[in-house]
């Protein structure tokens, strides 16, 4: 019988509660399908990677390794196998890398046609053949040469087909892979019509005792052919990259660990926040029915008894929108797989249930719900018997600020405040929470906003070229530059990032660096020390990538060059520190393609255009989670608002309809109800913006280690507009609800209250 008052109190406030039930299912579906996907994702992935034999790493050397050396590493339990590729114009805009079909190491997963079995057919890599319209059977062009499509698929060393690791994302559209056979990857070399030179790059598995250290140790230690030494190469040894730090391997990892931790983070606060709403609910009603409560104590209920009555609507509720939220989170989980999917490239995921999700998704969300009811409803109810009957509220204690001055209005407007300051508590909490995702989801904005504006306006060269080996002789308008890549460790994330290091010439055209640094001092972009976090007079530690040795430099100064991580110091000193021989460089700027670089010294090219294209695709590819956060944050915002002063209107029915009979209009009855709540959403905005913004950018980069830059998350002045905008369009829109609840007020509520 007691529990079916709760039934009873369900069914008067049935819009209450279905709203609490939709925000709070709302958000554990995000959080549901985000464990369910990312597990499906890693899972699946983890099996490709077994089935097709990915690599453990790779690395590029200067020359091509023989047959001996191979031999060896194979003695040793290093299993090694070519990867050799150029890159190709495709088209007008995009380029293509070509590869050969790959037999033992990361071979290729086809997923659509068959491999190519003679020289005039070619495998694309799938998100390049949809993103540029290509099928099975098509006619492709590459290097003046018709090749037939003969398949599509993919490979466990491009799960991001970036065209450099240092890239930002991939872009589908203007990069893609090719898979030839041996005869058809001659065939196009032999046209002369490569970007750059050949790549000798070489795929590994280790088998043995060998490490990834210790098989670059080795690599190290070969000797170098002599036309190279006279290149200032001193080791065979390009790079190489374990695969744990490649990006085009694990930044899939990275990507949906902080989304999947983000998501539950939000689901879990909101859930708890939606407890102490119901909490605030469920104490009105024990209010209400205290007399009820009183006689049936005094009839032998014990209050065990009626804890758990009260407890079930809460408990329920929370449980409703849990199962519902989980329920919902597996039957969008292939969405939150084909939104990764827009990444990254790996084959159809299967949409699997996890047990874990239904932790968090209903139980610990019940379990805070619970915790928190249960501390306010046992306290509300630890009353005598005698004092329930009565109504005795010896818990609330008259306020004791004397208000002496005033318009009537006004001091009601505080007293009601002090009244229902439980309440209105609860209330500056949930604007504040769906206000600081707000903020959080402007934050994610600004940064991206303010790096696509800025990237390339410090960037004055147009074309840079790397070369593996000095040309004989240098175009005229080139100007040369000594670029070494180094590491440091991110304080963010614990683990080391790359940056590059730019030996500049005094008389540079694109590097204006005013002053000599002496030999233990650099100069860092303002894109480094976001994010690293570092400053001017900081000693700061660079890893050499090629034997691991370790140097310390003092930062003399911080300039303007948001395009990515750079540090600075004059030419002569990087060749100093780091064995280069006098007038050794690898890198050429120049402001316009350099036509008569021989392409057999260039290694890579990277436009001024390409950074900007980066730049655009990483904001493009966000715009979902920032559309779903400012959704997200209206949504609760306007919900609790609506929520909570409703609950304030209902519990003042009775001043209400006096104040009606005694002819206060709507305008005045608005003002005292509705209006007075503008200070809270108020001061509960510029916590958010004050404090709250601060705290977000503080945690931003802990959130983004896998982006390979430092972002400027400052607000513009427009974005403060825009933030005041959606406040005030949601408070008003929660308003025009409350004030057409106020207007069809009962005034028979004064003769039902008379003794």
């Amino acid at each position: 019988m007691c529990y079916k008052q709760i039934f009873r109190e369900l069914a008067a406030h049935k819009a209450r509660y279905i709203i609490l039930i939709v925000i709070l299912a709302m958000s554990l579906t995000l959080a549901g399908g985000n464990i369910m996907s990312s597990n499906s994702i890693k899972d699946d992935v983890d099996s490709y990677f077994e089935e097709y034999n990915a690599q453990d790493g790779e690395f590029k050397t200067f020359f091509a390794l023989d047959d001996k050396i191979i031999g060896e590493l194979g003695t040793k339990g290093v299993q090694i196998e070519e990867k050799f590729y150029a890159d190709y114009n495709y088209g007008s805009d995009a380029d293509i890398r070509v590869y050969k079909v790959r037999n033992e190491i990361s071979r290729i997963n086809v997923t659509e046609g068959v491999l190519p079995a003679n020289a005039g057919e070619v495998l694309l890599e799938r998100k390049f053949a949809k993103a540029n319209s290509v099928s099975v059977g098509d006619t492709i062009e590459a290097a003046g040469i018709n090749l037939t499509v003969s398949g599509l698929g993919t490979v466990p060393d491009y799960i991001s087909v970036k065209k450099n690791m240092s890239d930002l994302k991939p872009d589908d559209a203007d990069f893609g892979l090719l898979f030839v056979t041996s005869e058809g990857y001659d065939k196009l070399f032999a046209t002369g019509r490569s970007i750059h030179n050949e790549v000798y790059e070489y795929s590994y598995k280790l088998h043995g005792a060998m490490t990834d250290d210790g098989l670059k140790k080795y690599l190290n230690d070969v000797a170098v052919p002599e036309e190279f030494v006279a290149s200032s190469i001193d080791s065979m040894l390009i790079s190489i990259t374990p695969t744990d730090d490649n990006e085009r391997m694990s930044a899939y990892k990275a990507d949906l660990d902080t989304t999947l931790s983000v998501s539950i983070f939000m689901a879990i606060l909101l859930a708890i926040l939606i407890a102490f709403i119901i909490s605030v609910f469920m104490t009105h009603t024990i209010d209400e029915q205290s007399a009820e409560i009183g006689t049936l104590y005094a009839m032998g209920v014990r209050r065990r008894e009626m804890m758990r009555q009260y407890l079930l609507l809460p408990t329920a509720v929370i449980l409703i929108g849990g199962i519902i939220g989980t329920v919902c989170g597996y039957l969008m989980c292939g969405i939150s797989v084909d939104n990764s999917a827009v990444n990254y490239s790996y084959p159809d995921i299967s949409s699997k249930f996890y047990p874990v999700s239904i932790l968090f998704g209903i139980v610990l969300p019940a379990v805070f719900g619970f915790a928190v009811n249960w501390l306010i409803i046992r306290h509300k109810l630890n009353s005598q018997p005698l004092d329930l009957l009565r109504k005795t509220r010896k818990n609330v204690k008259p306020s004791r600020v004397k208000i002496k001055r005033g318009s009537f209005n006004r001091i009601y407007r505080i007293r009601q405040l002090l009244r229902e300051k439980v309440v209105y508590i609860v209330l500056f909490v949930g604007c504040f929470y769906s206000l600081c995702i707000l903020v959080f989801a402007f934050t994610m904005f600004s940064g991206l906003n303010n790096y696509t504006e800025n990237c390339t306006g410090d960037v004055k060269w147009s074309y840079m070229y790397s070369l593996n080996s000095m040309p004989e002789s240098v175009p005229e308008n080139a100007e040369k530059a000594v670029v070494k890549t180094v590491a440091s460790n991110n304080v963010y994330s614990g683990k080391d990032h790359d940056l590059t290091l730019i030996g500049v010439n005094s008389e540079s055209r694109y590097f204006d660096l005013c002053g000599e640094c002496s030999e233990n001092e650099v100069i860092i972009s303002d894109c480094a020390a976001r994010k690293f976090d570092w400053s001017e007079g900081d000693s700061v530690e660079l890893i050499n990538k090629k034997d691991d040795s370790k140097s310390s430099f003092k930062v003399k100064r911080i300039v303007d060059y948001s395009a990515s991580l750079l540090i600075f110091m004059p030419e002569k000193n990087v060749r100093s520190i780091y064995g280069f021989s006098d007038g050794f460089f690898n890198t050429l700027l120049s402001d316009e393609k350099l036509e008569s670089l021989d392409v057999r010294y260039v290694q890579s090219v990277t436009k001024r255009d390409d950074i900007q294209k980066a730049a655009d695709n990483l904001l493009e590819s966000m715009w979902s989670t920032i559309w779903v956060s400012l959704g997200g944050a209206v949504v609760v915002f306007i919900a609790v608002l609506y929520l909570l002063l409703k609950h304030v209107i209902d519990k003042s029915s009775f001043a209400l309809s006096l104040m009606r009979i005694f002819g206060y209009r709507d305008r005045e009855v608005n003002r005292i109800f509705v209006d007075s709540n503008l200070l809270i959403v108020e001061v509960a905005a510029l916590l958010a913006v004050i404090v709250g913004k601060p705290v977000i950018d503080g945690f931003y980069p802990t959130l983004i280690t896998d982006i390979e830059l430092g972002l400027d998350f400052t607000f513009k002045p427009v974005i403060y507009v825009i933030i005041a905008a959606v406040i005030i369009l949601s408070y008003f829109a929660s308003t025009y609800l409350l004030k057409r609840k106020l207007r069809k007020a009962d005034f028979t509520e004064v003769l039902k209250e008379r003794d």
